[in-house]
């Protein structure tokens, strides 16, 4: 054999073989990354039970809370009963506990920063860059109150370019439903905003 040549299995890899690399980016191929694990792997080499909804599919999909993202993604369940305290289940798994104080048993995460009152946690998603759903217990990452599961909610980030966007949608009984970000540099190569 060629010492130049690598060998086609080695003893790191799984025991399917080696693990999958990702194509070329020109190959036309779509490629999810999941950074469920506190570091980018793609969506195939992940052994945790993920759903992933990337921003064209969460406008799509037409998604605008955490209550629309159910609609779509499995064994997650969003019961509203109390209008101003929602409880969340993954997997029938969760707290059915209305009061205001109580902490669910699915983390919700924006941006790194958990989000554990109930009050809170049916905001609308607005310039959202990634939505990853993570079934099963997540304590090793996300701490106690993740018994059930995490959802990691991403803002778009700027580039430091000039760019825009906008959706305008009119419906029934004259209804407008208008959102628009901007992105722009402050201090070039530097510091940035959207």
């Amino acid at each position: 054999p060629d010492p130049d040549t690598p060998p086609e299995h080695s003893a790191r890899d799984p025991p399917g073989g080696p693990s999958v690399k990702p194509p070329p980016a020109d190959s036309g191929v779509e490629v999810i990354r999941v950074t469920a694990q506190r570091r980018k792997d793609l969506l195939l080499d992940v052994s945790s039970s993920v759903t992933a909804f990337d921003t064209n599919e969460l406008r799509q999909l037409r998604v605008q809370n955490l209550e629309d993202l159910s609609e779509f993604t499995p064994n997650l369940e969003v019961n509203t009963r109390a209008a101003s305290n929602p409880t969340l289940f993954i997997r029938g798994i969760g707290l059915k506990d209305y009061n205001a104080n109580s902490t669910g048993a699915v983390a919700i995460y924006q941006d790194g920063i958990p989000i554990n009152s109930p009050v809170a946690q049916l905001f609308q998603l607005f310039d959202i860059e990634s939505v990853e759903v993570l079934r099963g217990p997540q304590g090793s990452l996300y701490g106690r109150n993740a018994t059930a599961g995490a959802i990691l909610l991403k803002s778009a980030e700027p580039d430091g370019d000039w760019s825009t966007t906008a959706n305008i949608s009119y419906g029934t009984h004259n209804s407008i439903d208008a959102e628009g970000a901007i992105a722009f540099p402050l201090i070039e190569d530097v510091l940035a905003a959207r």
